[in-house]
C-alpha cells in the first residue's frame, strides 16, 4: 500500500473487502481523491486529515466498527455528497449530518446506535 500515495492524480480509490483494521495512512497523500470506498473492512476510525480532502463520495457500508464518528472530521468534508453508512456499529449519533450542506444522497440504513436499547 506504501505506493499508492504517490497516485496523487488518483480520483476514485475502492478498497472494500480487504479486511483492513486500521484506515491505510498512505490514503491521506491522494489529495485529489473524491470518491472512497471502504466497505467491507474493520476499520475503527478515520483520521481527522482525510477531512481535509475534496471527497465527494464516502463509503464506508458493512462491517465497519466505529466506535464514534469524528464529528469534527466528517464536517469538514464541506464537498460530500454522497455518504453510505449503511449497517455499521456506532455508539453516537453522528451531529455531524447537520454540517454536511452540500448532501445529496445518504443512506444510514441499518445504522446500529449501540446506546439505543428497547425494553420490553
Amino acid at each position: 500500500m506504501e505506493s499508492i500515495g504517490n497516485l496523487t492524480s488518483l480520483l476514485n480509490f475502492n478498497i472494500s473487502s480487504n479486511n483492513f483494521e486500521t484506515f491505510p495512512v498512505e490514503i491521506q497523500n491522494l489529495i485529489n481523491l473524491t470518491h472512497l470506498n471502504l466497505s467491507f473492512n474493520k476499520i475503527s476510525s478515520i483520521p481527522n486529515q482525510i477531512g481535509n480532502s475534496f471527497l465527494v463520495k464516502l463509503l464506508f457500508k458493512e462491517k465497519m466498527i466505529f466506535f464514534q464518528l469524528n464529528n469534527e472530521m466528517i464536517g469538514q468534508l464541506f464537498k460530500l455528497e454522497v455518504l453510505d453508512g449503511s449497517y455499521n456499529q456506532i455508539n453516537k449519533f453522528p451531529d455531524f449530518l447537520s454540517k454536511l450542506n452540500h448532501i445529496k444522497e445518504m443512506n444510514l440504513e441499518g445504522f446500529f446506535l449501540g446506546f439505543w436499547e428497547y425494553n420490553k
